[in-house]
């Protein structure tokens, strides 16, 4: 884990690298990610909520998550 940190490219512009370890199944934590609805209930800060959500759970495309308090 350590080694990938090191490897891992410095943002620039306006790129943004988070990083959390999370012990559940894989298949868990992917479905959150890729599934607009599940996304919606655990993305952001808490008090915040999902507004708007364009994702595409394909590498290498944007997306963008509108949230509000």
């Amino acid at each position: 884990m350590i080694d990938d940190m090191a490897k891992a490219e410095e943002p620039t512009g306006s790129q943004l690298h988070l990083e959390k370890i999370l012990v559940l199944p894989q298949e868990r934590v992917f479905a959150a990610f890729v599934d607009a609805e599940q996304l919606r209930r655990w993305w952001g800060p808490a008090g915040f909520t999902v507004q708007g959500l364009q994702f595409d759970a394909v590498e290498g495309t944007d997306y963008r998550i509108a949230m509000q308090p």
